[in-house]
């Protein structure tokens, strides 16, 4: 029954969608756009490598806080469209192996859930110890999300969750423009904060 509310879903933004635009070969600017807006622009002399989790995270509608999902709706310039196509592109975690080679700034590491839960987990303070023993001058662990995608394929909205302590962090809804060509943040909504 899932699949084919999923499937029906896919079909109805499959209709909805301008098939001369593929947003998805946009995914490696828009992620560029947001990394370097958030993480890098204002911290470039303190962050010399990004620990981001090597596929994004999924989610389900009745997962998000409440009022969370309705929030995406309100945001500036964000349609619909670009909703209902987040909502389905994260229903899957999809792998993002191609950022380790996004130029950026700075380095970008790519890490395993396997990985991290390799960490101690009995005290957030020996996790961050740890951490960043592990990844020197790092600005913490970025988690992202799978991008949705306006009618147009001009807007870009996704999701991001920042841990870089055990009381530092936290939760963005991010929208980018594709303006001149390049793709531009131009909307980043604190979720949550730790």
């Amino acid at each position: 029954m899932r699949s084919l509310l999923v499937a029906l879903a896919l079909a109805a933004y499959a209709h909805q969608q301008p098939p001369s635009i593929d947003v998805h070969s946009e995914d490696p600017a828009v992620y560029r756009a947001v990394l370097d807006s958030i993480f890098i622009a204002h911290n470039s002399d303190r962050v010399h490598q990004l620990v981001i989790l090597d596929s994004t995270s999924s989610f389900r509608r009745e997962n998000l806080v409440p009022g969370g999902f309705r929030d995406l709706f309100e945001l500036q310039e964000v349609d619909s469209t670009a909703v209902h196509n987040f909502e389905i592109r994260n229903l899957e975690a999809h792998s993002l192996k191609y950022l380790a080679t996004v130029a950026l700034p700075v380095p970008v590491t790519l890490v395993t859930h396997e990985s991290l839960r390799s960490l101690p987990r009995e005290n957030p303070d020996k996790y961050w110890t740890e951490f960043y023993k592990r990844y020197p001058r790092a600005g913490g662990e970025i988690r992202l999300y799978g991008i949705g995608y306006s009618a147009n394929g001009n807007i870009a909205l996704l999701m991001v969750d920042h841990s870089c302590g055990s009381l530092c962090g936290g939760g963005y809804n991010v929208v980018a423009k594709r303006l001149g060509g390049r793709w531009r943040v131009i909307v980043v909504q604190q979720t949550w904060v730790s």
